[in-house]
């Protein structure tokens, strides 16, 4: 995987997108699903992952993966009904948090670039409280080595690790799930926060719903996002942009992955998919940026097919508004291809 010339780091937007197909319909008891993409954004950045889920008759799984530079292993035992173990670990050994992909004012540069390990893991249960509400309660531990960072500050900042909490809360009213779980037809919504102390104290949450309809030929969606964080630095501010089209809330059409990073942000995007012929598609993304310094909107135009069981996407995406640089660049082309093969 590259990044105009230097490797990148995992995508959670991915991760997002791997979350999805693990929960939906086509994989059930005694399944194991092996999954693969590849996602572009010119110049030359790519990002190929590769995952495999297994479930069992009783309700548990194991997945094991790669999303970019990131390992991931995760666990889920069932032990009570309605109740699983869930025991995670990840693993970025370079360029975490897209420490070498740094933008400022839209332009990117190699003064603000930097070196990251990143390692975390986790222990907690995931209950459902409904059939469509599951909350999840963990336990984490998670730790950055921080190199060639022009702030020293962020280097003293995390030279130990962080204890802490993470609670997330999904609720689904879904009747179908579409292309890998790009979009689907009825809500979801997802709380996630966590709290860390050591030699500080930090903390994130964000807040995401989604919505999909087909309507004849036409698929029409909109999802919208708030991330608030407390004393966030450039190694943990959330990271946004980029128009794959994955489920997660950090995709912002019309701005380059990790263009935007900020502690404290609100999003929307609305879409329009319009089926010409068969599995071809064409769709239309428009996004909306709110910060404390600063509102920005940018869009994409994009077109898909379903080629030999593969989700296939090409497009370009705009930014209409960016501060201080306004017109300084033009589009930007993006690409994803993605498939999976079941065995049961």
């Amino acid at each position: 995987m590259t990044g105009k010339g230097r490797p990148v780091r995992r995508l959670p937007a991915l991760a997002a997108l791997l979350v999805s197909l693990a929960t939906a319909n086509i994989v059930s008891a005694q399944t194991r699903t092996s999954f693969g993409s590849l996602q572009y954004e010119s110049p030359g950045l790519l990002v190929p992952v590769v995952f495999v889920i297994s479930t069992r008759e009783d309700g548990g799984e194991w997945s094991v993966g790669i999303t970019g530079w990131t390992l991931t292993a995760e666990s889920r035992a069932q032990l009570r009904e309605g109740r699983k173990l869930h025991v995670f670990a990840r693993l970025t050994p370079i360029n975490a948090n897209a420490s070498n992909i740094v933008y400022e004012h839209g332009r990117r540069g190699t003064a603000g670039e930097y070196s990251a390990l990143a390692a975390e893991g986790g222990v907690g249960v995931e209950v459902a409280h409904t059939p469509r509400w599951i909350g999840g309660y963990r336990a984490i531990v998670i730790y950055q080595r921080i190199s060639d960072m022009p702030d020293a500050r962020v280097s003293a900042f995390w030279r130990q690790p962080f204890a802490g909490l993470e609670v997330t809360q999904q609720y689904a009213r879904v009747t179908a799930d579409e292309r890998f779980g790009s979009r689907w037809d009825g809500v979801k919504v997802l709380v996630a926060g966590r709290v860390a102390g050591g030699i500080h104290t930090w903390s994130r949450v964000q807040a995401a719903a989604g919505a999909g309809k087909r309507a004849g030929r036409f698929f029409i969606g909109g999802r919208g996002a708030v991330f608030a964080g407390a004393s966030l630095n450039v190694a943990s501010a959330f990271v946004l942009g980029g128009a794959w089209d994955v489920p997660a809330a950090e995709m912002l059409p019309g701005y380059r992955y990790a263009e935007v990073r900020l502690a404290r942000a609100a999003t929307a995007t609305a879409s329009v998919d319009w089926r010409i012929h068969g599995s071809w598609e064409i769709g239309m993304r428009e996004s909306w940026l709110g910060a404390p310094d600063r509102t920005s909107h940018g869009g994409a135009l994009q077109v898909a097919t379903i080629w030999r069981g593969a989700a296939v996407t090409a497009g370009i995406a705009f930014p209409h508004s960016l501060p201080s640089v306004r017109g300084s660049r033009g589009t930007t082309a993006y690409a994803s291809v993605a498939a999976a093969v079941i065995q049961r």
